[in-house]
């Protein structure tokens, strides 16, 4: 990873350094960028002549900013930057703040910060602040996402006054992440199963850091990338938006903003509807599949055909549309008089599409199990490409430092019951019992510890949670050195 600024001289031409195959570069005026937000290429293609803009490309989030200046910082020739266009999430937030406010003592971008006052999105320090300022200083941002004449916008490049390149040379500013180590894991199929979402969230990012393969990707940028991963959360909905912890890069404003992508029938306008999931399940070539769904399962709630789907085959497999929707199917199933939900994803950015998603799906999840009149079961959410932009590491590096130690240390009751360890006469007897404490009626006995761990603890399938297993393993240990030395022995408390 290179640690210092590189230079090479600028021979004029417009060329994408950073997230390249996202961009378009044009035949016009090559000191103006056009920043098209969400707005689907279709529409570009129709409205956009390559004679109107040197570069355009889409802004998909906040943190997008950082990316712009450099491409800029390597494109000294692009003085004017027109953002317009449909924009889902307010992406251009991070840009128009950088640019009024610069970047803060601790790399953050100064004025933009959430409900509680905390910055939303930090600069890569390999980005300095003398670069930042020069950005800042010699290229103006224009804000026409109203307007919705784009003829106007058209007339608008043309109007704007042409200037010369700011530099001879293209400067290219280190990206100061951290290594990225993967360890050996068993690969597809890891589980984590938490009850809060933001818990799944810290859990998730530490085993991805921990285990995701680096590998390249068709946006230009590394990621790294988890297979098939399975996460089960089951926090309920009532209070939810109220429990969001300030911490997530994610804030209740947000999710409320995200709601109706989920939740609504109706495209948001001018976006690409691979991104507007409450559309495609409530419209699927006019089926509206969540509403069948509910009536299918009122009357045979038994039911396994309970399945909405977004992909249209061939289309989107033969990449016959632009995009496709990354959110591939929902499926339901009803047990102990509970409505269970699993969502699949072909591809999952998991540091803040994850919370937007999960948040959104759970809301729907909730609709459904009123609809279909019974109680609010787990959800799953199969992530096929679970992965983390290579732009995003040191901000899921902070999170997992911050807050991963304190959830691992925290007691978490084993789904599968609990088992009360004690010393009779001459044996070591383990008697199970479920969550609520009842006793289930399985008992084991034995005269060493080392026999019941093989026995119990590997063999019974009854332990879930590998802090529980260490746990019986101490108490074992325990309860056999008590049973040897002939001293008394007491169960600890997890």
């Amino acid at each position: 990873m290179p640690t210092e600024m590189r230079v090479e001289p600028f021979g004029g031409r417009v060329t994408p350094f950073y997230y390249a195959p996202k961009l378009v570069v044009g035949n016009g005026r090559k000191d103006v960028a056009i920043c098209t937000l969400w707005t689907k290429e279709d529409v570009l293609n129709r409205v956009l002549s390559n004679q109107d803009f040197g570069l355009r490309g889409p802004l998909f989030s906040q943190r997008g900013a950082e990316y712009i200046i450099r491409n800029v910082l390597a494109n000294p020739v692009i003085r004017s930057i027109l953002i317009v266009g449909a924009d889902a999430n307010n992406s251009p937030a991070g840009l128009l703040a950088l640019k009024e406010n610069g970047v803060g003592d601790r790399n953050e971008i100064k004025g933009l910060v959430d409900e509680t006052g905390k910055p939303r999105v930090y600069i890569d320090p390999g980005l300095p602040v003398e670069a930042v300022d020069r950005f800042r200083e010699e290229v103006t941002v224009e804000d026409m996402r109203d307007e919705r004449n784009w003829d106007k916008v058209s007339k608008r490049v043309a109007e704007m006054p042409q200037r010369p390149a700011f530099d001879t040379m293209r400067r290219f500013y280190p990206e100061s992440l951290p290594a990225t180590s993967t360890l050996q894991s068993e690969g597809m199929g890891i589980r984590i199963g938490r009850n809060r979402i933001a818990d799944a969230w810290v859990d998730m990012l530490f085993h991805i850091r921990k285990f995701g393969v680096v590998k390249p990707s068709d946006k230009g940028r590394d990621l790294q990338e988890l297979p098939s991963l399975h996460v089960v959360v089951n926090e309920t909905v009532d209070g939810l938006l109220d429990r969001i912890p300030n911490w997530l890069p994610v804030s209740r404003r947000d999710i409320e903003e995200y709601l109706p992508v989920m939740l609504e029938s109706k495209p948001r306008s001018g976006v690409d509807t691979a991104y507007t999931y409450g559309a495609q399940l409530r419209n699927y070539d006019g089926l509206n599949q969540l509403e069948q769904i509910g009536e299918l399962m009122k009357g045979e709630w038994y039911t396994k055909r309970a399945v909405a789907m977004t992909w249209h085959l061939p289309d989107h497999l033969t990449d016959q549309v632009m995009s496709a929707p990354c959110l591939v199917d929902l499926m339901f199933l009803v047990q102990d008089d509970r409505l269970m939900m699993t969502a699949h994803f072909r591809s999952h950015d998991m540091y803040r599409a994850w919370l937007q998603n999960v948040y959104g799906l759970r809301f729907l999840q909730a609709e459904m199990a009123k609809k279909v009149g019974v109680g609010l079961g787990q959800m799953e959410v199969i992530s096929n490409s679970a992965h983390l932009w290579q732009d995003i590491i040191s901000d899921a590096d902070r999170i997992v430092a911050e807050r991963y130690p304190q959830l691992a240390a925290a007691w978490r009751e084993d789904p599968r019951g609990n088992f009360l360890v004690s010393v009779e006469g001459e044996q070591i007897v383990m008697k199970h019992v479920d969550t609520f404490g009842n006793p289930t009626g399985m008992v084991f006995r034995g005269t060493s510890g080392q026999q019941l761990y093989k026995d119990v603890i590997l063999n019974e399938g009854l332990i879930s949670l590998p802090d529980h297993a260490a746990y019986l393993a101490w108490e074992l240990g325990m309860a056999a050195q008590a049973l040897a030395t002939g001293s008394a022995y007491q169960q600890d408390r997890a």
